[in-house]
């Protein structure tokens, strides 16, 4: 037997059988009513499992900067920042949900122009030079973005992963070069970069190295 209710008016809501009929914006739907789910525990199950754990422990790591530059990805489309980043970066990490190859993690993702190549380098004095091709930036519009410095790592005193903005630098993209000293207290970092506009429209970020405090 059918079962209909009213919900608000025009609309209806109910069940028959397995199916079950609900109303949104005007229009009736339909979708199979749930049967029982079992919980599988096979390798690669139990893998995947990890993996979208330790996306979604990476996506709250982010400050709020970052998250606002995946949560622009998402604008118009039928999913959410938290979903793009998923999609861009859950390949990139292993069986227990780590991050396998920092170098292949993206922490933005965008439009503007990624430099062909980009090395970062530790002086003896413990600051990061960082060199990049300019050939990427030979346009008007993007001779002028600068360089953005993002951090991951454990922060003290919780020793918990975060994945901050270290430094918006003044370093604009036709310089090809920057010299960063470290300031945050971190007992190990991976450090990245990307390049944004004044519109906040970034780059594809790039891995420039690991940062290793002293004793």
């Amino acid at each position: 037997m059918a079962v209909v209710t009213p919900g608000m008016p025009g609309e209806l809501a109910g069940r028959l059988g397995n199916v079950i009929y609900y109303t949104v914006n005007g229009q009736l739907r339909a979708r199979k009513k749930p049967g029982s789910v079992k919980n599988p525990r096979t390798p690669k199950q139990t893998a995947q499992r990890m993996r979208v754990k330790g996306i979604g422990a990476l996506f709250r790591s982010l400050d709020i900067p970052l998250r606002c530059v995946w949560n622009r990805l998402a604008e118009g489309l039928p999913k959410s920042g938290y979903n793009v980043f998923m999609n861009r970066n859950i390949h990139s990490l292993n069986e227990e949900g780590q991050i396998a190859n920092p170098a292949q993690f993206l922490v933005t993702d965008g439009g503007r122009r990624t430099p062909e190549w980009v090395t970062g380098e530790w002086t003896e004095d413990g600051r990061m030079a960082i060199t990049w091709d300019t050939t990427a930036g030979e346009e008007i519009n993007s001779r002028k973005d600068r360089l953005v410095i993002v951090t991951q790592g454990y922060y003290a005193p919780f020793w918990m992963v975060m994945t901050l903005v270290a430094e918006e630098t003044a370093a604009e993209r036709h310089t090809g070069q920057y010299v960063w000293t470290p300031t945050d207290k971190m007992k190990e970092a991976q450090v990245y970069g990307f390049f944004k506009n004044f519109d906040g429209e970034v780059s594809k970020s790039f891995y420039l190295g690991e940062l290793k405090m002293k004793d």
